[in-house]
């Protein structure tokens, strides 16, 4: 059974964020063709992933075995994040673009999952390329908008369309 991990960023509510509405049909339409998958959802926009700080940072570099208790406390989200990435197949990430960007809500969600000794190692013996990605297989799907308006053929922003 496949797995499908949606991930929405939007810090719009459904029915004014055009990545929520693509996320939707993204997944309705693999269901329609696999629907045996198991899908995991994961809004950040609507439950932000607070920001990496130098307690996490701390936790992430130290050995798991050295840990001690609060540095596991503080990597548990991060884990549970890591968690869903490893159990997924494929994931589909709504992603808006405020400012020129990517919401905050989903850099912390990057900045989470993305974890030595969990999804990357990282060795300087390998000189000019000391990391080294874990995971593999994965799919990724990105779905992305900017604006509200004026993008349909004739509107006043149809030319920005690519």
């Amino acid at each position: 059974m496949p797995t499908l991990l949606r991930i929405d960023a939007s810090a719009q509510l459904e029915e004014r964020s055009l990545t929520r509405h693509l996320t939707d049909v993204f997944t309705k339409e693999f269901l329609a063709k696999a629907p045996d998958t198991k899908v995991i959802t994961r809004d950040v926009g609507r439950e932000p992933i607070p920001a990496i700080d130098h307690k996490f940072i701390h936790a992430a570099v130290t050995p798991p075995e050295d840990r001690e208790p609060w540095m596991a406390e503080r990597l548990a989200l991060s884990d549970e994040l890591v968690d869903e990435v490893i159990a997924a197949d494929i994931l589909v990430l709504g992603a808006p673009m405020y400012n020129y960007g990517m919401p905050t809500a989903l850099k912390g969600w990057i900045d989470h999952v993305a974890r030595i000794g969990r999804t990357f190692s990282f060795d300087l013996a390998r000189g000019d390329t000391p990391i080294e990605p874990i995971l593999s297989g994965k799919r990724l799907v990105v779905l992305s908008s900017r604006g509200e308006f004026g993008f349909a053929p004739g509107g006043a922003r149809a030319s920005q369309c690519a």
